[in-house]
């Protein structure tokens, strides 16, 4: 079977939130300058790394599981408060970059062919003690860089 290079999976990363930033009325080259983080960058990188914890890692990482499904049930209400999409619309949306994840079109089962760069958005933590303080810091952020409504942003990602 043909597979995609990981260039183009991640092509697909960016367009899909592309697609997102153009769907809330926002022009490309807008930047984020309130000091808290471009909402919608951080939006698509929890939900890919929501995904693949989800998927490859489901009992063993349940605290960042739900903490990175928490961020993005924050994050989905607040681009719908502060941009012209619905909630459904969000979530929707927040479904389709979950999915840009993993490259569909291998035969490989799923989580050994997690994109690259998806991939690094989320490492895997090896002890309890890890995961239960990184969702204590993913819930942490999430709250800080919320805490002021504003039109959600792609710029400045990564």
């Amino acid at each position: 079977m043909n597979r995609p290079s990981i260039s183009v999976v991640f092509i697909s990363f960016i367009l899909l939130q592309l697609n997102f930033s153009v769907a809330i009325s926002q022009s490309t080259n807008q930047f984020d300058q309130s000091g808290r983080g471009a909402v919608l960058c951080i939006h698509w990188i929890n939900a890919v790394r929501h995904e693949i914890a989800r998927v490859c890692y489901p009992n063993r990482d349940k605290p960042i599981v739900d903490a990175l499904r928490w961020s993005l049930d924050e994050h989905e209400k607040f681009i719908a408060r502060n941009s012209e999409l619905s909630l459904e619309q969000v979530k929707l949306r927040t479904f389709q970059l979950s999915k840009s994840a993993f490259n569909d079109e291998t035969d490989s089962p799923i989580c050994v062919n997690v994109a690259k760069n998806a991939m690094e958005l989320y490492h895997p933590t090896h002890t309890n003690e890890e995961r239960i303080l990184l969702a204590k810091e993913i819930r942490k952020n999430t709250s800080h860089i919320l805490e002021i409504d504003r039109n959600p942003l792609m710029n400045p990602c990564l």
